[in-house]
């Protein structure tokens, strides 16, 4: 094991970085191991990879826009609209990333599919202008929309109903008082779709 000191070329290189080329590759180019690489990163507080790279793990991004939600839905929902996403390889695992720049351009195109009233404002670096304006639509329609009340079975068969004589999700989402992100999950789970 190598005690070798840190030169102050090594750490810029280091810092430079970080979260654009892999943890091999640095230890590579530095002539050190992968372990010597970490450490240094955490001595620094770089942070983390992905936040550095200005990419954010799919599994991250719906954890933090939908805090304690099942987010299968969501995540397949987002994915069939386009999300823009890539493959990387981080540590030998295949992870779904999200550019978060892209993000912000895909997300203006598909905010009737989206909620941020959970999202932490400016969590990703600063936001575009129009996601305050939405982050406030949302938290206003979680308090008018029974949100956190079960569906009643004379509420799926009103749901049913209206689906079969093909109201639209405003239409329905007034009748039942439940916002239209509920009403889709619902067709979804009883296969209304």
């Amino acid at each position: 094991m190598s005690n070798r000191r840190w030169t102050v070329e090594e750490i810029e290189y280091l810092t430079e970085s970080w979260g654009k080329l892999s943890v091999a590759t640095i230890a590579k180019k530095l002539n050190r191991t992968e372990k010597a690489i970490i450490e240094k990163k955490d001595r620094l507080k770089l942070g983390s990879f992905n936040v550095n790279s200005g990419y954010i793990s799919l599994n991250e991004l719906l954890r933090y826009m939908y805090r304690n939600n099942s987010n299968s839905y969501i995540k397949k929902n987002m994915l069939n609209n386009g999300l823009p996403t890539i493959d990387k390889k981080i540590n030998k695992c295949s992870i779904k990333m999200v550019n978060i720049d892209d993000f912000w351009v895909w997300a203006e195109k598909h905010q009737n599919i989206l909620n941020f009233r959970s999202l932490e404002e400016n969590l990703f670096g600063s936001e575009p202008m129009w996601v305050k304006d939405k982050r406030k639509t949302d938290y206003e329609n979680q308090l008018k929309y029974k949100s956190n009340e079960k569906w009643t079975e004379d509420e799926v068969a009103r749901l049913r109903k209206y689906t079969e004589l093909g109201y639209s999700l405003s239409k329905i989402s007034e009748e039942l008082c439940r916002s239209k992100s509920s009403i889709r999950r619902k067709r979804y789970d009883y296969y209304m779709v």
